[in-house]
């Protein structure tokens, strides 16, 4: 998979996440809570009146509903944005002796790692492990920094036999 020598004598690695990924959530749950201020806003000063639902008066009621509905939809959807994007953000990677996982999350060890999957590596740089019991994480480039690193220590804990390309 890789031949990197300078990784040769590593004993753990980690990686935190990648800031773009997380960047353009906030920019989504901007959007999302700007939206729901204009509905908000359009709906404070009166800009639309309850309409009764009717075949007739289908645009106006829609136009209504949209504005009011949006006011709370929108902004939850901006919260839940913003938070996700939070949380990727706080999230670290670290592989060492024992196994491989997320801080505060559960952990695949090792011995438990059945197949690496490299067959995305060289085009998408993503590299999938599957464990026993239907364990599997998916490493990917986009998301993790020091991604090269963790690949070339990960080489180094599974034994060739495991490792698909």
């Amino acid at each position: 998979m890789t031949d990197d020598p300078h990784t040769a004598g590593l004993s753990r690695v980690e990686c935190p996440a990648e800031r773009e990924p997380a960047v353009k959530l906030y920019i989504i749950a901007g959007l999302f809570l700007a939206l729901g201020v204009y509905c908000l806003v359009d709906v404070q000063r009166g800009a639309y009146t309850y309409t009764p639902f009717s075949v007739q008066n289908i645009n106006a009621w829609a136009s209504w509903a949209f504005n009011y509905g949006g006011q709370f939809v929108f902004c939850l959807a901006g919260l839940a944005m913003a938070v996700l994007a939070t949380r990727s953000l706080r999230r670290v990677l670290v592989a060492d002796e024992k196994g491989i996982g997320y801080v505060g999350g559960r952990a695949i060890a090792w011995e438990h790692v059945e197949q690496i999957d490299a067959s995305k590596l060289a085009a998408k740089k993503i590299l999938t492990l599957r464990a026993a019991g239907n364990g599997k994480l998916v490493l990917d480039q986009y998301k993790l920094q020091n991604f090269r690193d963790l690949v070339a220590f990960i080489e180094q804990q599974v034994p060739a036999e495991k490792q698909t390309l």
